[in-house]
């Protein structure tokens, strides 16, 4: 399966960032990309933080979330929206959101950023939590390929790296997925009855 990681310089208008990953997602499926993935805030790097408050969509309807969706449709392709602000119970924070689309523009996983990044080396500091609440979980998704096979995908922002144990706690959901895969696909039917074969990772 071919993936397209996608690199754009977005910025202050959400209308000029869109056509420029409109023409980047055709391109990547015009390549033969069967899953797409745009970066993080693709839809907008504002002056100020303050400014994803003001593009903020509720899950399942805006402009953004539209235009992800007719784009997976319309190209065929899984596509992982990037991150997106998407409203949280709290007006004064968003969540930063990706959004999983299946070829049939159906949203099929949502990952809200765990994580924050924040610094503050004396002179300077930074911290995403003054506008972002936090999610509470990764996200894995099934992602049936043209060539029969299925994968199990997982979603995590970057700063995750640094953050291990949410990787881990990845990796652990993905093995535990396999191996009761296996389990299922083990248990033989046999005259005595059903009997079971268990593998150990």
């Amino acid at each position: 399966m071919k993936v397209a990681a996608i690199q754009m310089i977005a910025g202050g208008n959400v209308d000029d960032n869109l056509s420029q990953a409109r023409v980047l997602l055709a391109q990547a499926a015009n390549q033969g990309a069967e899953l797409a993935v745009l970066p993080e805030y693709f839809c907008l790097i504002g002056a100020k933080d303050s400014d994803k408050l003001v593009i903020a969509e509720s899950f399942g309807e805006g402009k953004i979330q539209s235009f992800l969706s007719q784009m997976a449709r319309e190209l065929g392709i899984w596509l992982v929206g990037g991150t997106i602000p998407l409203r949280s119970v709290d007006p004064a924070r968003v969540r930063n959101s990706t959004l999983v689309f299946s070829p049939n523009g159906e949203c099929v996983g949502r990952y809200d950023k765990i994580h924050l990044f924040r610094f503050d080396n004396g002179d300077e500091s930074y911290d995403e939590a003054r506008v972002l609440e936090s999610g509470k979980l990764p996200v894995v998704f099934s992602l049936p390929s043209k060539d029969g096979h299925e994968w199990r995908v997982g979603s995590v922002s970057y700063t995750h790296l640094r953050a291990h144990e949410t990787v881990l706690d990845l990796v652990c959901r993905l093995l535990l997925e396999k191996k009761k895969e296996k389990q299922d696909k083990t248990t033989m039917n046999t005259k005595e009855g059903t009997r079971h074969v268990t593998h150990t990772l």
